[in-house]
C-alpha cells in the first residue's frame, strides 16, 4: 500500500528526468523515481549505504542538519547500478507538509575532479584548512582533523581562531591575514594549533587570502607543516654548530679542517699564530706548503693512512712557517665521515712543540753525558804513586759493574805498567758471595797482567762475612787504604833499590 507521502512524491517526480528519491527520518529511502532507479539502482535502504566509506559521515551530517523549508546543496560519491563510484551534486530539503526528506541528484562532470581533489587533500601529510570571509571553517583535511582530535562535522562552520589558535597568538594571525589581503601574496608564518585536549602543535603555515571581484576577502586557505620536533632539532643543531664554531675559533690549540685532497677548509686563529698565515690566505690551499720538502713523502704516507683509517692519528714532525722558520709540531688527526661511513675530510689539532722538543733533546743529551760520567765514576782507576794504581769500590757490585771495573782496571794496568794495584773496599755496602766472586775474579785478571794486587778497607763485619762464605781472596789485605798504600810504596822503593 502506498502512503500519501509516497503518492505525493511519485506524482510530482515520477516523470522528472533528474534522479530523485524521498527519505524518511534517519535517511532511509522510502521511494524513488524511475530516473533514480535507472542510474542508482536502489530505491530502498539507507542512503548513506550508497556512499563511499570516506564520504558516509559527511553525507549523514548534511541529512541530519536539514532545517524545515531550507534547501542544502552538497556533493557525494554514490555507487551506481553498474557498480561505478560517481560524484553527484545533491540538493535536499524538508517537505513543508511533514518529516519526509526529498533528495534530488544530478550528475556533473566537474564534480568528479573536485571529489578527487578532496581525497588527495585528505590523504596529504600536511595540514589543510579553508576559511570563509568571516573566519569560519569551510573545510579541513583529514590529516589536521586527526591531529587535533576533531571530526569534520565538529569544525565545519565554526570560528577557526577561538577554536584552534591560542589567545596570545590571535593578534599575530590577524596581522598575517591582513598582510595576505594587502599584498595578495602567499605568506609564511608560524603559530600553535590547539588540539581537543588542549595540547599545542607548532605549525609552519603557507597561506593566501583570495579576493572577490570587488577586492574583498572571499576565503583563505592555509597549508601547514608540523615543525615542533623539527624546530627543536633545528635549534639544537644551531646551538651545537654555534658551540662548535666558538670552540673552533677560541680553542687554545691550533685547529685545521681539510678536504680529502689535503686542502684547507677552515683554519682557526691559533693556527694563524703558529704558521703565520691568515685564514683567508690558507683557505683552499694545499697543506704541503707547511712541510719541508725532504719529509713530504713521509707526510703523504701519513695522509694516506688517515684517509684509510689505518693510522696517522698522531705524529710529530717538522713544519715551515710563512717566514721560513722550521718548527716542530705535534699533530692529532681524525678522519671525518658521513652517514654512509665515507671519509669526507680530516680534522687536525696542532701544537707548536718546538721549545719542548728542544728542551727534551737537550735533556736527553745531558742524560747521555751523565750516564757516561756515572759509568766512568763507577769504575775510577787512580794513579796514586809511580807504578801504583788504586781502584776504590763504592756501593753494590753487580755483574755489569764488575765487568766495567775489570775492563777499566786492566786497561789502566796495561797503559801505565803498574806494578801494584790497590782495590779499596771501604765503600762496599755489603759483602755477599756474588760480590766476593766478582772481586776475586777481578784480582786474578789483574794479576795475570803482572801487577801485584792489594785489598784494603776490610772491616770486621766484612772479614766475618768472607770467613762465613769461605771466600779466599788470595792476596794481601789491609784494614785501611793508608796501610795498603804504605805497603805498596815500600815494596816499590825496595824494588827500585835492587
Amino acid at each position: 500500500m502506498v502512503d500519501k507521502r509516497t503518492e505525493s512524491f511519485l506524482s510530482a517526480w515520477s516523470a522528472c528526468p533528474d534522479p530523485a528519491c524521498a527519505l524518511a527520518e534517519g535517511g532511509r529511502i522510502i521511494c524513488a523515481n524511475a530516473a533514480w532507479e535507472t542510474l542508482i539502482g536502489r530505491a530502498r535502504g539507507a542512503i548513506v549505504d550508497l556512499a563511499s566509506p570516506d564520504n558516509r559521515e559527511e553525507l549523514a551530517r548534511h541529512i541530519r542538519h536539514l532545517d524545515a523549508g531550507r534547501a542544502v546543496s552538497f556533493e557525494a560519491h554514490l555507487s551506481t547500478a553498474r557498480g561505478e563510484a560517481r560524484a553527484f551534486s545533491l540538493r535536499a530539503w524538508h517537505a513543508a507538509d511533514g518529516p519526509v526528506l526529498i533528495a534530488v541528484a544530478r550528475s556533473e562532470a566537474d564534480i568528479e575532479g573536485a571529489w578527487r581533489s578532496q581525497r588527495i587533500l585528505d590523504g596529504a601529510p600536511t595540514y589543510v584548512v579553508v576559511l570563509d570571509a568571516k573566519g569560519d571553517v569551510l573545510d579541513m583535511n583529514r590529516t589536521m582533523l586527526e591531529a587535533t582530535g576533531y571530526t569534520r562535522d565538529e569544525v565545519t562552520g565554526r570560528a577557526y581562531m577561538p577554536m584552534f589558535v591560542p589567545a596570545d597568538e590571535h593578534g599575530k594571525l590577524v596581522a598575517v591575514l591582513e598582510e595576505e589581503v594587502r599584498t595578495g601574496q602567499h605568506q609564511v608564518s608560524e603559530n600553535h594549533v590547539l588540539t581537543r585536549d588542549g595540547q599545542k602543535i607548532l605549525v609552519e603555515w603557507h597561506g593566501k587570502t583570495l579576493l572577490d571581484a570587488q577586492g574583498k576577502p572571499e576565503y583563505a586557505y592555509g597549508v601547514g607543516f608540523e615543525v615542533g620536533e623539527r624546530q627543536r632539532m633545528r635549534r639544537a643543531l644551531l646551538r651545537s654548530e654555534q658551540r662548535l664554531a666558538l670552540n673552533f675559533h677560541q680553542a687554545p690549540i691550533g685547529m685545521i679542517e681539510w678536504t680529502t685532497d689535503f686542502r684547507v677548509t677552515d683554519w682557526n686563529p691559533v693556527a694563524e699564530r703558529v704558521f703565520g698565515y691568515s685564514r683567508d690566505e690558507m683557505l683552499g690551499r694545499p697543506g704541503d706548503i707547511l712541510v719541508p720538502e725532504p719529509i713530504r713523502p713521509m707526510i703523504m704516507d701519513i695522509w694516506t693512512n688517515i684517509l684509510a683509517t689505518t693510522g696517522g692519528q698522531h705524529s710529530i714532525n717538522e713544519n715551515i712557517t710563512k717566514d721560513g722558520r722550521v718548527i716542530m709540531c705535534e699533530w692529532h688527526n681524525a678522519p671525518l665521515v658521513d652517514e654512509a661511513g665515507e671519509v669526507v675530510g680530516v680534522a687536525s689539532l696542532i701544537a707548536d712543540v718546538t721549545e719542548r722538543h728542544r728542551a727534551e733533546t737537550e735533556l736527553r743529551e745531558r742524560e747521555r753525558a751523565q750516564a757516561v760520567t756515572i759509568e766512568q765514576l763507577s769504575a775510577p782507576v787512580i794513579d796514586v804513586w809511580e807504578g801504583i794504581l788504586a781502584l776504590p769500590v763504592i756501593g753494590a757490585v753487580d755483574e755489569a759493574r764488575a765487568a766495567r771495573m775489570t775492563e777499566s782496571l786492566l786497561l789502566a794496568i796495561v797503559q801505565g805498567g803498574a806494578a801494584f794495584t790497590i782495590v779499596d773496599l771501604t765503600g762496599v755496602t755489603a759483602m755477599d758471595a756474588a760480590t766476593a766472586a766478582h772481586i776475586t775474579n777481578m784480582v786474578r785478571a789483574a794479576g795475570l797482567l803482572g801487577t801485584r794486587c792489594l785489598i784494603s778497607g776490610i772491616r770486621p763485619a766484612m772479614a766475618r762475612s768472607l770467613v762465613e762464605l769461605d771466600a779466599t781472596l788470595g792476596v794481601e789485605t789491609f784494614g785501611t787504604l793508608r796501610a795498603a798504600l804504605r805497603r805498596a810504596i815500600e815494596a816499590s822503593v825496595a824494588r827500585r833499590r835492587r
